[in-house]
C-alpha cells in the first residue's frame, strides 16, 4: 500500500501537473493568436490627431490642486484638446476607441 501511494507521489502527480501547465499555457497562447493586441499610437504636446473628418489637437496640460476641484479634495491632471471638423457633412467625432495615460505618474509635465 505504501508503494502504490509512493508511486502515486511520484510519477503520476508530476506528470498531471505538467499536462495542466500545458495546456493552460496553450490556451493562453491560443486566445493571444486569436485576439492580437491593439495597435498603440503615442501623441505628446502639441501634436494632432486626425480621426475621420477631425483633427485633435492636444494643445495644454496642467495639474490642478484639490483647491480647485474640493469635491474629491485631489490632485487632477487636465487636459485640453481642440476638435476641428474638416469635412461639411453632419458626422460626429467617434472617441470610443481613444484612452488617455500619463507616461510616468504625472511627472512628465
Amino acid at each position: 500500500m505504501y508503494l502504490k501511494k509512493r508511486w502515486i507521489k511520484t510519477l503520476v502527480l508530476p506528470i498531471l501537473a505538467a499536462l495542466l501547465l500545458c495546456g493552460i499555457w496553450y490556451r493562453i497562447f491560443w486566445i493571444n493568436s486569436c485576439y492580437p493586441s491593439p495597435r498603440i499610437q503615442t501623441y505628446g504636446l502639441h501634436e494632432s490627431i486626425r480621426i475621420g473628418g477631425y483633427t485633435i489637437l492636444f494643445s495644454d496640460w496642467k495639474w490642478t490642486d484639490g483647491d480647485e476641484n474640493p469635491v474629491s479634495g485631489e490632485r487632477t491632471g487636465i487636459a485640453e484638446l481642440t476638435f476641428c471638423k474638416r469635412t461639411a457633412d453632419e458626422s460626429a467625432v467617434d472617441l470610443t476607441c481613444i484612452s488617455f495615460e500619463s507616461g510616468a505618474w504625472g511627472s512628465q509635465f
